[in-house]
């Protein structure tokens, strides 16, 4: 399935295959229809399994394109000479005081996102901390302390993304398995991805930028949605879904 989508680094990733194969099980991520959803994501998340870390290099239009709401406090950070934002100041200014972060500290930047669907977070690296320690009481971590752990070790990248997928759904569906068992259509992939990356307006009315979820409902892309229905799109061919 990782070849199928192109993910050749990651398709000859042993370490990589055998914490999928450890993880996705624990988190109920057991069907095809799930596993597909879940894996076409996650390369999307991650490009293509070669990232597992928020970047740390964002140039003033860098940092704009990507938080665009954002963009008042932005514009305030000082530009170095070599033409990045001072990274620190980026993230504690753009997640400060989001999920858990506290302001004034250097949450923001210490909570940035990390693994396969990037984690972000005081909050959620707590809970995640909390569900990996229950979970597997012979391998106690503190991702608080050392958030680092979730971009670093394969494994925690791995498993922070299943714990993500169900738990941390938008709207109605925080398990987003619930959502993958819909099946293969254009509004379930779109709800999926919407799911993962924040649900973008829902609409009653049909609108070009919108696809349809469920009667009377329509959710808006999320972002890089042609490239998470090309992924799963590539799998469910492959798997005959």
């Amino acid at each position: 399935m990782l070849a199928v989508m192109g993910c050749t680094s990651a398709s000859n990733n042993q370490e990589l295959i055998d914490a999928l194969n450890k993880y996705c099980p624990q988190y109920e991520i057991n069907t095809c229809l799930r596993v597909a959803h879940f894996l076409s994501q996650c390369a999307h998340e991650s490009t293509s399994f070669t990232s597992f870390g928020e970047g740390t290099n964002f140039t003033l239009s860098n940092a704009l394109g990507t938080w665009p709401s954002r963009a008042t406090a932005i514009n305030a950070i000082t530009v170095k000479a070599n033409g990045f934002l001072k990274q620190l100041d980026l993230f504690n200014s753009v997640y400060g005081t989001r999920n858990g972060n506290v302001a004034g500290t250097d949450d923001g930047y210490n909570f940035r996102g990390r693994g396969l669907i990037q984690l972000t977070g005081r909050t959620n690296y707590t809970n995640y901390k909390s569900s990996h320690n229950t979970k597997n009481p012979d391998d106690i971590q503190d991702f608080v302390n050392n958030p680092d752990l979730v971009k670093t070790n394969i494994e925690y990248a791995v498993e922070s993304a299943c714990w993500y997928w169900t738990t941390q759904g938008k709207r109605d569906f925080p398990n987003l398995n619930i959502l993958a068992d819909m099946g293969t259509a254009v509004g379930v992939i779109n709800a999926v991805g919407a799911g993962v990356n924040g649900w973008h307006q829902e609409s009653t009315q049909i609108n070009s930028s919108y696809i349809y979820f469920s009667p009377n409902r329509y959710i808006k892309h999320p972002k890089g949605h042609a490239d998470r229905t090309t992924k799963f799109n590539l799998i469910k061919n492959y798997l005959g879904l």
